[in-house]
């Protein structure tokens, strides 16, 4: 993945105010810290553009639906297993007063001040998911 999409990407998946932190933090970081961000954010940047698309895993069981991003605030969580490339739409469980499968707008996370992404995610199953709940 090049520079250029990797940046690209960024705008997409992370949060506004998230990115702008890490941004800062980066300038002010040790090198090896400033790595390790990049690291987290290029391997998040991979796990969005090779995500299935809307519809993909329609019909399987959760324990072969990949929740390949994961994003989180006070009061609530979401767990993205397709996107479509095209939009900001996604489809995950969003977890908020009740857990509900449904599409999730990326660009209503990436301006909601109190979300972020998780840096420290690694998918798991939406069956692992559920079970952790």
């Amino acid at each position: 993945m090049t520079e250029a999409q990797v940046n690209h990407l960024l705008k997409i998946i992370v949060p506004r105010d998230q990115l702008a932190a890490i941004e800062e933090i980066c300038r002010s970081a040790e090198p090896a810290e400033a790595q390790d961000y990049a690291a987290r954010l290029v391997d998040c940047c991979e796990r969005y553009a090779n995500a299935p698309a809307i519809y993909e895993t329609d019909g399987k069981p959760d324990t072969e639906k990949m929740v390949v991003l994961h994003y989180f605030c006070p009061s609530g969580d979401w767990y993205i297993l397709e996107v479509d490339h095209r939009s900001d739409e996604c489809f995950g469980l969003a977890c908020l007063f009740a857990d509900e499968l449904g599409y999730i707008s990326l660009g209503e996370l990436r301006t909601t001040a109190t979300v972020e992404l998780d840096l420290h995610w690694s998918p798991k199953s939406l069956a692992e998911v559920k079970s952790a709940m």
